[in-house]
Protein backbone atom coordinates (compact mmCIF):
# COMPACT_ATOMS: atom_id res chain seq x y z
CA UNK A 1 0.00 0.00 0.00
CA UNK A 2 1.32 3.95 -0.62
CA UNK A 3 2.26 5.93 2.20
CA UNK A 4 -0.29 8.88 1.56
CA UNK A 5 1.90 11.98 3.45
CA UNK A 6 -0.56 14.70 4.71
CA UNK A 7 1.58 17.75 4.25
CA UNK A 8 2.15 20.61 6.35
CA UNK A 9 3.67 23.75 5.91
CA UNK A 10 7.38 22.75 7.11
CA UNK A 11 7.64 20.72 4.31
CA UNK A 12 7.10 23.52 1.71
CA UNK A 13 10.36 24.78 3.39
CA UNK A 14 11.84 21.72 3.51
CA UNK A 15 11.37 21.04 0.02
CA UNK A 16 13.45 23.82 -1.04
CA UNK A 17 16.53 21.89 0.69
CA UNK A 18 15.69 18.55 -0.55
CA UNK A 19 18.42 16.09 -2.15
CA UNK A 20 18.64 16.80 -5.89
CA UNK A 21 20.37 14.11 -8.34
CA UNK A 22 24.02 15.02 -9.16
CA UNK A 23 23.67 13.25 -12.65
CA UNK A 24 22.24 14.91 -15.84
CA UNK A 25 20.12 13.08 -17.67
CA UNK A 26 22.44 12.83 -20.62
CA UNK A 27 25.20 10.77 -18.27
CA UNK A 28 21.97 8.98 -16.09
CA UNK A 29 20.70 7.66 -19.87
CA UNK A 30 24.04 6.61 -21.33
CA UNK A 31 23.35 2.79 -21.89
CA UNK A 32 26.65 0.88 -21.52
CA UNK A 33 29.69 0.54 -24.51
CA UNK A 34 29.97 -2.35 -26.79
CA UNK A 35 26.33 -3.88 -26.41
CA UNK A 36 25.43 -2.95 -29.64
CA UNK A 37 26.09 -3.21 -33.13
CA UNK A 38 26.56 -0.70 -36.28
CA UNK A 39 24.33 0.65 -38.87
CA UNK A 40 26.56 -0.72 -41.53
CA UNK A 41 26.04 -0.77 -45.54
CA UNK A 42 24.86 -4.34 -45.62
CA UNK A 43 22.41 -3.87 -42.60
CA UNK A 44 20.71 -0.88 -44.62
CA UNK A 45 21.06 -3.09 -47.78
CA UNK A 46 18.51 -5.87 -46.08
CA UNK A 47 16.29 -3.57 -44.53
CA UNK A 48 15.58 -1.92 -48.05
CA UNK A 49 14.87 -5.53 -49.34
CA UNK A 50 11.77 -5.74 -46.53
CA UNK A 51 7.99 -5.42 -48.40
CA UNK A 52 6.35 -2.24 -47.45
CA UNK A 53 9.42 -0.86 -45.91
CA UNK A 54 11.09 2.63 -46.75
CA UNK A 55 14.50 3.33 -45.05
CA UNK A 56 15.53 7.10 -45.22
CA UNK A 57 18.98 8.43 -44.48
CA UNK A 58 18.80 11.99 -45.83
CA UNK A 59 19.51 14.26 -43.51
CA UNK A 60 16.37 15.95 -43.21
CA UNK A 61 14.83 12.76 -42.15
CA UNK A 62 17.29 12.21 -39.81
CA UNK A 63 16.93 15.71 -38.08
CA UNK A 64 13.36 15.83 -38.16
CA UNK A 65 13.35 12.71 -35.69
CA UNK A 66 16.30 13.81 -33.67
CA UNK A 67 13.89 14.98 -31.08
CA UNK A 68 10.53 15.82 -29.80
CA UNK A 69 8.17 18.67 -27.84
CA UNK A 70 10.40 17.75 -25.15
CA UNK A 71 13.22 20.65 -23.97
CA UNK A 72 16.07 17.57 -24.23
CA UNK A 73 18.38 18.69 -27.01
CA UNK A 74 18.25 16.50 -29.88
CA UNK A 75 20.16 13.33 -30.84
CA UNK A 76 20.30 12.69 -34.34
CA UNK A 77 19.73 8.53 -35.51
CA UNK A 78 21.72 6.88 -37.80
CA UNK A 79 18.68 6.14 -40.17
CA UNK A 80 14.94 6.15 -39.87
CA UNK A 81 12.38 3.66 -41.07
CA UNK A 82 8.53 3.66 -42.05
CA UNK A 83 7.09 0.64 -42.13
CA UNK A 84 3.41 0.88 -43.84
CA UNK A 85 2.07 -2.54 -42.15
CA UNK A 86 2.44 -4.94 -39.18
CA UNK A 87 4.63 -7.23 -41.42
CA UNK A 88 7.00 -4.38 -42.30
CA UNK A 89 7.88 -3.96 -38.10
CA UNK A 90 7.99 -7.28 -38.07
CA UNK A 91 11.07 -7.80 -41.19
CA UNK A 92 12.68 -4.65 -39.56
CA UNK A 93 12.82 -5.42 -36.15
CA UNK A 94 13.93 -8.99 -37.34
CA UNK A 95 17.30 -7.60 -38.50
CA UNK A 96 17.39 -4.62 -35.83
CA UNK A 97 17.72 -8.23 -33.90
CA UNK A 98 20.11 -9.82 -35.93
CA UNK A 99 22.15 -7.08 -35.89
CA UNK A 100 22.22 -5.64 -32.21
CA UNK A 101 21.10 -2.38 -33.76
CA UNK A 102 19.05 0.03 -31.23
CA UNK A 103 15.01 1.35 -32.31
CA UNK A 104 13.65 3.92 -30.79
CA UNK A 105 9.73 4.16 -31.76
CA UNK A 106 8.05 7.01 -32.77
CA UNK A 107 4.47 8.39 -33.79
CA UNK A 108 3.34 12.17 -33.89
CA UNK A 109 6.41 12.98 -32.56
CA UNK A 110 4.54 15.30 -29.72
CA UNK A 111 5.62 13.54 -26.28
CA UNK A 112 7.27 15.52 -24.12
CA UNK A 113 9.79 13.51 -21.89
CA UNK A 114 12.00 12.44 -24.54
CA UNK A 115 10.91 8.98 -25.34
CA UNK A 116 10.89 9.00 -29.10
CA UNK A 117 14.40 10.22 -28.87
CA UNK A 118 17.42 7.49 -28.84
CA UNK A 119 19.37 7.86 -25.76
CA UNK A 120 22.65 10.13 -25.85
CA UNK A 121 25.83 7.58 -27.36
CA UNK A 122 23.78 5.24 -29.61
CA UNK A 123 23.77 4.72 -32.92
CA UNK A 124 20.84 3.31 -34.08
CA UNK A 125 17.82 3.81 -36.10
CA UNK A 126 14.02 5.32 -35.24
CA UNK A 127 10.95 3.25 -36.32
CA UNK A 128 8.13 6.08 -37.55
CA UNK A 129 4.68 4.22 -37.18
CA UNK A 130 3.26 7.29 -38.99
CA UNK A 131 2.35 5.54 -42.34
CA UNK A 132 0.03 2.69 -39.91
CA UNK A 133 -3.08 3.95 -40.48
CA UNK A 134 -5.55 1.95 -41.07
CA UNK A 135 -9.09 2.27 -39.81
CA UNK A 136 -11.88 -0.64 -38.83
CA UNK A 137 -14.94 0.10 -36.95
CA UNK A 138 -17.32 -2.14 -35.78
CA UNK A 139 -20.26 -0.78 -34.63
CA UNK A 140 -21.66 -3.71 -33.32
CA UNK A 141 -19.16 -3.78 -31.11
CA UNK A 142 -18.67 -0.38 -30.25
CA UNK A 143 -14.51 -0.73 -31.20
CA UNK A 144 -12.29 0.03 -34.02
CA UNK A 145 -8.89 -1.12 -34.83
CA UNK A 146 -6.50 2.01 -35.32
CA UNK A 147 -3.20 1.90 -36.66
CA UNK A 148 -0.74 3.19 -34.14
CA UNK A 149 0.21 6.24 -36.67
CA UNK A 150 -3.51 7.06 -36.63
CA UNK A 151 -3.51 10.56 -34.93
CA UNK A 152 -6.13 11.73 -32.13
CA UNK A 153 -8.36 14.27 -34.57
CA UNK A 154 -7.82 11.71 -37.57
CA UNK A 155 -9.91 8.91 -36.01
CA UNK A 156 -12.63 11.37 -34.49
CA UNK A 157 -13.11 12.67 -37.79
CA UNK A 158 -13.62 9.47 -38.92
CA UNK A 159 -15.97 8.34 -36.31
CA UNK A 160 -18.25 11.36 -36.23
CA UNK A 161 -19.09 9.83 -39.43
CA UNK A 162 -20.88 7.51 -37.75
CA UNK A 163 -21.66 9.66 -34.95
CA UNK A 164 -19.41 8.03 -32.44
CA UNK A 165 -16.27 9.25 -30.86
CA UNK A 166 -12.62 8.00 -29.21
CA UNK A 167 -13.47 9.92 -26.20
CA UNK A 168 -9.62 9.93 -24.36
CA UNK A 169 -8.46 13.33 -25.27
CA UNK A 170 -5.07 14.59 -24.89
CA UNK A 171 -3.86 17.97 -24.86
CA UNK A 172 -1.55 17.61 -28.08
CA UNK A 173 -3.06 15.97 -31.48
CA UNK A 174 -0.89 12.63 -30.41
CA UNK A 175 -1.06 9.45 -32.74
CA UNK A 176 -2.67 6.35 -30.90
CA UNK A 177 0.21 4.15 -30.62
CA UNK A 178 2.14 6.93 -28.73
CA UNK A 179 -0.51 6.85 -26.41
CA UNK A 180 -0.77 3.59 -26.02
CA UNK A 181 2.57 3.45 -25.40
CA UNK A 182 2.37 5.87 -22.26
CA UNK A 183 -0.54 5.53 -21.09
CA UNK A 184 -1.95 8.57 -22.19
CA UNK A 185 -4.97 10.31 -20.26
CA UNK A 186 -6.41 13.98 -20.87
CA UNK A 187 -8.95 15.90 -19.82
CA UNK A 188 -12.02 13.29 -20.19
CA UNK A 189 -10.97 10.56 -17.41
CA UNK A 190 -12.80 11.67 -14.65
CA UNK A 191 -15.98 9.86 -16.79
CA UNK A 192 -14.19 8.04 -19.63
CA UNK A 193 -10.72 7.02 -17.81
CA UNK A 194 -7.57 6.90 -18.98
CA UNK A 195 -6.15 5.64 -22.01
CA UNK A 196 -5.52 2.27 -20.81
CA UNK A 197 -9.28 1.75 -19.43
CA UNK A 198 -9.75 2.38 -23.29
CA UNK A 199 -8.33 0.05 -24.99
CA UNK A 200 -9.73 -3.84 -25.64
CA UNK A 201 -6.31 -5.28 -27.47
CA UNK A 202 -3.50 -4.88 -29.39
CA UNK A 203 -1.26 -5.71 -32.08
CA UNK A 204 2.23 -5.98 -31.04
CA UNK A 205 5.30 -7.05 -32.56
CA UNK A 206 8.42 -8.09 -30.59
CA UNK A 207 11.79 -7.66 -30.38
CA UNK A 208 12.72 -10.16 -32.70
CA UNK A 209 9.88 -10.17 -35.05
CA UNK A 210 7.15 -12.40 -34.01
CA UNK A 211 3.70 -10.89 -34.26
CA UNK A 212 1.00 -11.04 -31.46
CA UNK A 213 -2.05 -10.77 -33.82
CA UNK A 214 -4.23 -10.23 -30.49
CA UNK A 215 -2.74 -9.51 -26.80
CA UNK A 216 -6.82 -10.63 -25.47
CA UNK A 217 -9.74 -11.33 -27.57
CA UNK A 218 -12.33 -9.43 -28.18
CA UNK A 219 -14.71 -10.69 -25.77
CA UNK A 220 -16.37 -8.62 -22.31
CA UNK A 221 -14.76 -11.05 -20.45
CA UNK A 222 -11.57 -12.80 -20.46
CA UNK A 223 -10.00 -14.40 -17.21
CA UNK A 224 -7.54 -16.65 -19.33
CA UNK A 225 -3.60 -16.38 -19.29
CA UNK A 226 -1.49 -13.27 -18.58
CA UNK A 227 -2.93 -9.63 -19.42
CA UNK A 228 -0.57 -8.82 -21.99
CA UNK A 229 -2.73 -5.77 -23.09
CA UNK A 230 -1.84 -4.30 -19.70
CA UNK A 231 2.15 -5.41 -20.22
CA UNK A 232 2.70 -3.45 -23.37
CA UNK A 233 0.31 -0.28 -22.24
CA UNK A 234 3.15 2.13 -20.85
CA UNK A 235 5.97 0.19 -21.70
CA UNK A 236 7.41 3.46 -24.20
CA UNK A 237 8.94 1.01 -26.69
CA UNK A 238 10.66 -0.63 -24.55
CA UNK A 239 9.26 -4.25 -24.48
CA UNK A 240 8.21 -4.20 -28.63
CA UNK A 241 6.56 -2.31 -30.96
CA UNK A 242 2.53 -1.47 -30.64
CA UNK A 243 1.25 -1.71 -34.07
CA UNK A 244 -2.01 -1.47 -33.92
CA UNK A 245 -4.68 -0.82 -30.93
CA UNK A 246 -8.41 -1.84 -30.60
CA UNK A 247 -10.08 1.03 -28.89
CA UNK A 248 -13.76 1.52 -27.15
CA UNK A 249 -15.72 4.22 -28.72
CA UNK A 250 -18.77 5.77 -27.57
CA UNK A 251 -21.37 7.77 -28.96
CA UNK A 252 -21.40 11.64 -29.30
CA UNK A 253 -22.86 21.99 -21.33
CA UNK A 254 -19.85 23.06 -19.54
CA UNK A 255 -19.90 25.50 -16.83
CA UNK A 256 -16.49 27.46 -15.04
CA UNK A 257 -15.79 28.61 -11.55
CA UNK A 258 -13.08 30.87 -10.06
CA UNK A 259 -12.20 30.61 -6.60
CA UNK A 260 -10.44 32.36 -4.13
CA UNK A 261 -7.36 29.78 -3.43
CA UNK A 262 -6.89 26.53 -5.45
CA UNK A 263 -6.97 25.10 -1.90
CA UNK A 264 -10.99 26.06 -2.36
CA UNK A 265 -11.27 24.35 -5.88
CA UNK A 266 -9.66 21.00 -4.20
CA UNK A 267 -12.11 21.29 -2.10
CA UNK A 268 -14.91 21.64 -4.61
CA UNK A 269 -13.74 18.82 -6.04
CA UNK A 270 -13.52 16.98 -3.12
CA UNK A 271 -17.27 17.40 -2.75
CA UNK A 272 -18.40 16.84 -6.32
CA UNK A 273 -16.67 13.63 -6.43
CA UNK A 274 -18.73 12.68 -2.87
CA UNK A 275 -21.81 13.52 -4.79
CA UNK A 276 -20.87 11.17 -7.71
CA UNK A 277 -22.44 13.10 -10.46
CA UNK A 278 -23.06 10.68 -13.55
CA UNK A 279 -22.94 12.79 -16.12
CA UNK A 280 -19.65 14.62 -15.38
CA UNK A 281 -17.00 14.43 -17.98
CA UNK A 282 -14.29 17.09 -17.66
CA UNK A 283 -12.81 18.71 -14.82
CA UNK A 284 -9.73 21.28 -14.72
CA UNK A 285 -7.49 23.35 -12.91
CA UNK A 286 -6.03 26.75 -13.84
CA UNK A 287 -4.09 28.46 -11.59
CA UNK A 288 -4.58 32.29 -11.28
CA UNK A 289 -1.44 32.56 -13.27
CA UNK A 290 -2.42 30.28 -15.68
CA UNK A 291 -5.93 32.03 -16.32
CA UNK A 292 -3.96 35.46 -16.52
CA UNK A 293 -1.24 33.75 -19.60
CA UNK A 294 -4.82 32.83 -21.38
CA UNK A 295 -6.06 35.96 -21.66
CA UNK A 296 -3.25 37.98 -22.63
CA UNK A 297 -2.45 35.18 -25.45
CA UNK A 298 -6.01 34.82 -26.70
CA UNK A 299 -7.23 37.80 -25.86
CA UNK A 300 -9.99 36.49 -23.09
CA UNK A 301 -11.63 38.11 -20.09
CA UNK A 302 -11.81 35.16 -17.49
CA UNK A 303 -11.13 36.29 -13.73
CA UNK A 304 -7.39 35.74 -12.93
CA UNK A 305 -7.98 33.33 -9.80
CA UNK A 306 -7.76 29.65 -9.40
CA UNK A 307 -10.44 28.41 -11.85
CA UNK A 308 -12.37 25.37 -12.29
CA UNK A 309 -14.20 24.40 -15.60
CA UNK A 310 -16.43 21.84 -16.04
CA UNK A 311 -18.30 19.72 -18.81
CA UNK A 312 -20.91 17.94 -18.47
CA UNK A 313 -22.01 14.80 -21.47
CA UNK A 314 -25.65 14.36 -21.25
CA UNK A 315 -28.24 12.19 -23.20
CA UNK A 316 -30.98 15.38 -23.92
CA UNK A 317 -30.42 18.97 -22.33
CA UNK A 318 -32.38 18.82 -19.29
CA UNK A 319 -29.98 16.10 -17.87
CA UNK A 320 -27.10 18.51 -18.91
CA UNK A 321 -29.03 20.95 -16.55
CA UNK A 322 -29.67 18.97 -13.73
CA UNK A 323 -25.71 18.12 -13.54
CA UNK A 324 -24.20 21.74 -13.84
CA UNK A 325 -26.84 22.67 -11.36
CA UNK A 326 -25.90 20.51 -9.04
CA UNK A 327 -21.94 20.85 -9.77
CA UNK A 328 -23.01 24.95 -9.92
CA UNK A 329 -24.12 24.85 -5.85
CA UNK A 330 -21.27 22.83 -4.88
CA UNK A 331 -18.99 25.28 -6.20
CA UNK A 332 -20.93 28.33 -4.44
CA UNK A 333 -20.53 26.29 -1.28
CA UNK A 334 -17.35 26.15 -1.42
CA UNK A 335 -16.39 29.83 -2.31
CA UNK A 336 -16.37 29.68 -6.45
CA UNK A 337 -17.53 33.24 -7.90
CA UNK A 338 -18.01 34.43 -11.55
CA UNK A 339 -19.87 31.16 -12.53
CA UNK A 340 -20.25 30.76 -16.30
CA UNK A 341 -22.86 27.91 -17.66
CA UNK A 342 -23.66 27.69 -21.33
CA UNK A 343 -24.53 25.52 -23.58
CA UNK A 344 -23.17 27.51 -26.95
CA UNK A 345 -21.00 25.99 -29.19
CA UNK A 346 -18.83 28.90 -29.70
CA UNK A 347 -18.19 30.23 -25.57
CA UNK A 348 -17.43 26.48 -25.05
CA UNK A 349 -14.37 26.48 -27.91
CA UNK A 350 -13.41 29.74 -26.48
CA UNK A 351 -13.46 27.90 -22.50
CA UNK A 352 -11.44 24.81 -23.95
CA UNK A 353 -9.24 26.56 -25.78
CA UNK A 354 -7.83 29.01 -22.87
CA UNK A 355 -7.07 25.02 -20.88
CA UNK A 356 -5.70 23.39 -24.18
CA UNK A 357 -3.85 26.30 -25.16
CA UNK A 358 -1.75 26.28 -21.97
CA UNK A 359 1.31 25.20 -23.55
CA UNK A 360 1.10 28.25 -26.09
CA UNK A 361 0.39 30.93 -23.84
CA UNK A 362 3.12 29.79 -21.14
CA UNK A 363 5.63 30.17 -24.13
CA UNK A 364 4.06 33.79 -25.20
CA UNK A 365 5.27 34.68 -21.68
CA UNK A 366 8.90 35.37 -22.77
CA UNK A 367 7.86 36.00 -26.71
CA UNK A 368 10.53 39.17 -26.36
CA UNK A 369 13.00 36.42 -26.50
CA UNK A 370 14.55 33.98 -29.68
CA UNK A 371 15.16 29.91 -28.97
CA UNK A 372 12.34 29.82 -26.43
CA UNK A 373 10.39 25.97 -26.37
CA UNK A 374 8.49 25.33 -23.29
CA UNK A 375 9.49 22.31 -20.64
CA UNK A 376 6.26 20.33 -19.58
CA UNK A 377 6.36 17.83 -16.55
CA UNK A 378 3.76 15.82 -15.78
CA UNK A 379 2.80 14.48 -11.78
CA UNK A 380 0.13 12.54 -10.27
CA UNK A 381 -0.54 13.22 -5.96
CA UNK A 382 -3.18 12.40 -4.02
CA UNK A 383 -5.71 15.48 -4.17
CA UNK A 384 -5.78 15.83 -1.17
CA UNK A 385 -2.08 16.91 -1.26
CA UNK A 386 -2.48 18.90 -5.00
CA UNK A 387 -2.81 22.25 -2.94
CA UNK A 388 0.68 22.13 -0.71
CA UNK A 389 2.40 20.71 -3.88
CA UNK A 390 0.99 23.39 -6.38
CA UNK A 391 2.19 25.43 -3.48
CA UNK A 392 5.81 23.78 -3.23
CA UNK A 393 6.19 23.55 -6.84
CA UNK A 394 5.26 27.59 -7.21
CA UNK A 395 8.10 28.27 -4.30
CA UNK A 396 10.88 26.14 -5.93
CA UNK A 397 10.21 27.53 -9.51
CA UNK A 398 10.54 31.12 -7.76
CA UNK A 399 13.97 29.81 -5.89
CA UNK A 400 15.08 28.64 -9.07
CA UNK A 401 14.12 31.13 -11.67
CA UNK A 402 12.94 34.11 -9.52
CA UNK A 403 10.08 35.28 -12.06
CA UNK A 404 6.86 32.91 -11.07
CA UNK A 405 4.51 34.63 -13.10
CA UNK A 406 6.61 32.42 -16.00
CA UNK A 407 4.73 29.44 -14.47
CA UNK A 408 2.19 28.03 -15.82
CA UNK A 409 0.22 25.21 -13.95
CA UNK A 410 -2.68 23.36 -15.33
CA UNK A 411 -4.68 20.24 -13.74
CA UNK A 412 -7.06 17.28 -14.64
CA UNK A 413 -8.37 18.00 -11.31
CA UNK A 414 -10.36 15.00 -10.48
CA UNK A 415 -6.99 12.58 -10.68
CA UNK A 416 -4.49 15.05 -9.22
CA UNK A 417 -2.58 14.75 -11.73
CA UNK A 418 -0.82 18.40 -12.62
CA UNK A 419 1.48 19.91 -15.48
CA UNK A 420 4.26 22.56 -14.46
CA UNK A 421 4.80 24.14 -17.84
CA UNK A 422 7.80 26.83 -17.76
CA UNK A 423 9.30 28.38 -21.06
CA UNK A 424 12.94 27.61 -21.47
CA UNK A 425 16.33 28.16 -23.84
CA UNK A 426 18.72 25.56 -24.51
CA UNK A 427 21.23 27.19 -22.20
CA UNK A 428 19.07 26.67 -19.33
CA UNK A 429 18.98 23.14 -19.28
CA UNK A 430 20.82 22.74 -15.66
CA UNK A 431 18.01 24.72 -14.13
CA UNK A 432 15.13 22.56 -15.51
CA UNK A 433 16.53 19.61 -14.34
CA UNK A 434 17.38 20.95 -11.16
CA UNK A 435 13.33 21.98 -10.89
CA UNK A 436 12.38 18.38 -11.87
CA UNK A 437 14.22 16.84 -9.09
CA UNK A 438 13.17 18.77 -6.61
CA UNK A 439 9.34 18.52 -8.26
CA UNK A 440 9.76 14.31 -8.22
CA UNK A 441 11.00 14.68 -4.59
CA UNK A 442 8.27 16.67 -3.39
CA UNK A 443 5.59 14.39 -5.61
CA UNK A 444 7.19 11.30 -4.14
CA UNK A 445 7.02 12.60 -0.54
CA UNK A 446 3.32 13.01 -1.29
CA UNK A 447 2.50 9.85 -1.90
CA UNK A 448 2.57 10.46 -5.78
CA UNK A 449 3.52 9.40 -9.40
CA UNK A 450 6.65 11.22 -11.22
CA UNK A 451 4.15 10.82 -14.21
CA UNK A 452 0.74 10.43 -14.51
CA UNK A 453 -0.09 10.37 -18.29
CA UNK A 454 3.60 11.49 -20.21
CA UNK A 455 5.49 8.59 -19.22
CA UNK A 456 9.63 8.62 -18.14
CA UNK A 457 11.51 9.12 -21.32
CA UNK A 458 14.32 10.06 -21.16
CA UNK A 459 13.86 12.90 -18.42
CA UNK A 460 12.20 10.60 -15.73
CA UNK A 461 14.50 7.71 -15.47
CA UNK A 462 16.21 8.86 -12.51
CA UNK A 463 13.43 8.86 -10.70
CA UNK A 464 11.68 5.47 -11.07
CA UNK A 465 13.20 3.21 -8.74
CA UNK A 466 12.18 5.94 -5.95
CA UNK A 467 8.74 5.25 -6.59
CA UNK A 468 8.84 1.83 -7.15
CA UNK A 469 11.45 0.31 -5.14
CA UNK A 470 14.43 -1.78 -5.36
CA UNK A 471 12.43 -5.42 -5.83
CA UNK A 472 9.98 -3.51 -8.08
CA UNK A 473 12.54 -1.82 -10.32
CA UNK A 474 14.22 -6.00 -10.21
CA UNK A 475 11.26 -7.32 -11.30
CA UNK A 476 10.74 -4.69 -14.03
CA UNK A 477 14.43 -5.42 -15.43
CA UNK A 478 13.65 -9.08 -15.18
CA UNK A 479 10.40 -9.15 -17.60
CA UNK A 480 12.32 -6.47 -20.12
CA UNK A 481 15.54 -9.07 -20.22
CA UNK A 482 13.24 -11.82 -20.90
CA UNK A 483 11.44 -10.13 -23.88
CA UNK A 484 14.47 -8.25 -25.17
CA UNK A 485 17.42 -9.99 -24.05
CA UNK A 486 19.28 -8.01 -26.63
CA UNK A 487 17.90 -4.87 -24.91
CA UNK A 488 17.47 -3.02 -28.35
CA UNK A 489 14.51 -1.83 -27.92
CA UNK A 490 14.73 2.04 -26.84
CA UNK A 491 17.57 1.26 -24.22
CA UNK A 492 18.83 4.18 -21.93
CA UNK A 493 15.35 4.69 -20.63
CA UNK A 494 12.45 3.59 -18.35
CA UNK A 495 13.46 0.81 -15.87
CA UNK A 496 17.37 0.72 -17.04
CA UNK A 497 18.06 3.34 -14.18
CA UNK A 498 18.93 3.67 -10.25
CA UNK A 499 17.27 6.15 -8.33
CA UNK A 500 19.12 9.48 -8.45
CA UNK A 501 17.12 11.03 -5.29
Amino acid sequence: MTDVRLLDSESTQSSLDAPVSTAKVSEVCCPPEGKYGEVTSEFLGKLREVPELEVSVDEDSLQSCARDKSYHLPHRPTAVLHPSSTSAVSGALALCYEYRIPVATRGAGTGLEGGAILAKGLHGVVLSTEKLKTIDFDETSMSCWVGAGVRKTQLNKYLNKFGCCFQCDPGSDASIGGQASTGASGTTSVRYGTFKENVVSLTVVTPSGDVIENTRRLVRKNSTGLDLTRLYLGSEGSLGVITKVCVKVTRQPKASYAFPSVEKAVEAVLEISKCNVPDLSRGELMTGAAVRQGNAFFGCKYTELPSLCFECHCSDFKAADRACCEVMDIAKTCGGTDIRATDNKDALDTLWTLRRGAFYSTKNTRRGEKGISVFVSDACVPLVNLPKVITETENIYQSIFHNVDTLCIVAHIFDGNFHAMIPTKEDEVDKIEEFSDRLAYIVLEAGGSVSGEHGVGLGKARYVEREFGTSGIKVMQQVKEALDPRGIMNPGKSYYMSSKL
